[in-house]
């Protein structure tokens, strides 16, 4: 029986998009730690997204709120992630981020699962 090689929970795209990220302070949901900040995404799906940034003070578990650009003709998503991996470069400034959305209505969920699919099927 062949093996599924993307074992992943989600369908993913993998090309570049324009995000914006600013980290949480702790667990205080009102408190911002840094500015927005464009961030390089590199592979997205409904779950979370990976993504490359030189924030040197995130650690995994930090709180971040995203600013999903998906195209100029529409309003970006706004959520809430949480980082689950990173992975420090040795030669370039720029970790690898692995964040995982926990707070993004159903809505946006659904538009980024459908623009997702529009995406797969072109």
């Amino acid at each position: 029986m062949p093996q599924d090689s993307n074992k992943r929970k989600f369908k993913r795209i993998n090309k570049p998009y324009a995000l914006k990220m600013r980290a949480r302070k702790g667990d205080d949901w009102s408190i911002t730690f840094h500015e927005w900040e464009s961030v390089v995404a590199m592979n997205l799906n409904v779950g979370g997204v990976f993504c490359y940034h030189a924030f040197n003070d995130l650690e995994v578990d930090s709180l971040v709120d995203l600013r999903i650009y998906l195209s100029r003709n529409s309003r970006p998503i706004d959520c809430v992630g949480k980082i689950i991996r990173i992975k420090k470069d040795p030669i370039s400034p720029l970790d690898e981020i692995a964040v995982s959305f926990v707070e993004m209505d159903d809505l946006k969920r659904e538009k980024l699962n459908k623009y997702i699919n529009n995406i797969l099927c072109e």
